[in-house]
């Protein structure tokens, strides 16, 4: 195998490392249901229709809640970076709710209930990315919310949560999440580990051939 050859294997090979970590939960709803294999604990939450598209289904909350209420499965989020996007929409069911709704997520420690609250519509609830805050009611909003795993000491076996938080002055029903994506992005060292794996493999069996 020349050296041309050899670069452009390499090249490849690294280019394509990433989708061994990659995404580690999806949910759109779109099933009409919170499904066991994705959902540990659905607290609350409830599959209903969009209030703006009556086609699409989203994820909202029939009670308040504190500290988490629908819970993911157990998620390795070893990282070292974790990247969390959905899409949000809030109604005030009041003139003092302006605007925080009480959207809310939490990422958990591993093999616990417990945990860092990751973003959310209200400082009150001290997140610790500010992404949420000062949302327009009435819309949906995509957000991305990108952290580092150590950080927030998640791991092999975290959760991410979300809830309507009962610290917002808002009534239950009025937070809604669709489109909820979880990836994490695997230490550098370990894409090249990687692609230098899938070089050997095609160099054995160039070698064979």
């Amino acid at each position: 195998m020349n050296i041309r050859v050899s670069k452009l294997i390499l090249t490849a090979a690294l280019m394509s490392a990433p989708a061994l970590a990659g995404t580690v939960f999806t949910d759109d709803f779109e099933s009409g249901s919170l499904s066991a294999s994705k959902w540990l604990l659905p607290g609350s939450g409830a599959v209903v229709n969009d209030p703006l598209n009556a086609n699409n289904k989203v994820l909202t909350f029939r009670q308040l809640g504190a500290g988490g209420d629908a819970f993911t499965v157990p998620l390795d989020l070893t990282g070292p970076t974790v990247r969390i996007s959905f899409d949000y929409l809030g109604f005030a069911s009041g003139p003092n709710v302006g605007t925080d709704t009480g959207g809310f997520l939490i990422v958990d420690l591993p093999n616990s209930f417990s945990g860092y609250v990751l973003a959310g519509t209200s400082n009150a609830g001290g997140p610790y990315l500010k992404n949420m805050l000062n949302l327009a009611v009435g819309q949906w909003h995509h957000i991305e919310l990108t952290y580092t795993a150590s950080v927030l000491q998640s791991g092999n076996g975290s959760k991410v949560t979300f809830e309507q938080w009962s610290g917002s002055p808002n009534a239950a029903g009025n937070a809604f999440f669709d489109n909820i994506e979880i990836s994490t992005t695997p230490e550098p060292g370990s894409l090249m580990l990687a692609g230098v794996g899938m070089l050997l493999v095609v160099a054995s069996r160039m070698r064979r051939a």
